[in-house]
């Protein structure tokens, strides 16, 4: 099977949740499929990385923009759109790797979904690394004072509307 591996930054060094997860299955999955990787940050991959991946692509970490206007971003502050915004050069880059290159799923960490194009043609795996909704009301649970329970409130309305639309026609979710 061929598996493009999507991530917000480099699985190593191993530093976090998602990359150790994400290091640890692609060692286990490498010998049995070939495995590309694109993942935004800077510089030249570790060695550890071509030594895994049959590709390493390494793009820009910008965003799509902040809206400019106060009403703009009062409206942007329970869109989806916004609250997970998609990496400009990723998809981009990968509308050009799905023309070229066929893979049999796209695996992807949760920040990387929504740069996936719509038309894509390939199953999507998202590897929903920490349940943000459950994290969210726990620090709901700890948080004082009206104001900062209401923005913590928003967010989490936010972030359920965001699992539903985003993480619901993904193929599969780990």
């Amino acid at each position: 099977m061929r598996i493009l591996v999507l991530c917000k930054r480099a699985p190593f060094p191993v530093t976090d949740g998602e990359s150790l997860r994400i290091f640890n299955h692609a060692r286990g999955l490498r010998a049995a499929h070939e495995l590309d990787l694109v993942c935004t940050g800077s510089g030249e991959p570790p060695a550890e990385l071509h030594a895994l991946f049959g590709s390493v692509t390494v793009l820009p970490a910008r965003r799509a923009s902040a809206p400019a206007t106060l009403l703009a971003r009062l409206r942007a502050a329970f869109s989806v759109a916004a609250f997970a915004p998609p990496f400009e050069a990723v998809r981009a880059h990968l509308q050009e790797l799905l023309r070229s290159r066929h893979y049999d799923v796209i695996w992807t960490s949760t920040d990387m979904v929504t740069s996936i194009p719509a038309a894509a043609g390939v199953p999507i795996l998202t590897d929903v690394c920490d349940d943000g909704v459950l994290l969210l009301e726990r620090e709901l649970a700890r948080t004082r004072g009206l104001l900062p329970r209401a923005r913590v409130f928003k967010r989490i309305q936010v972030a359920k509307k965001f699992e539903r639309r985003v993480f619901g026609p993904t193929d599969a979710c780990l």
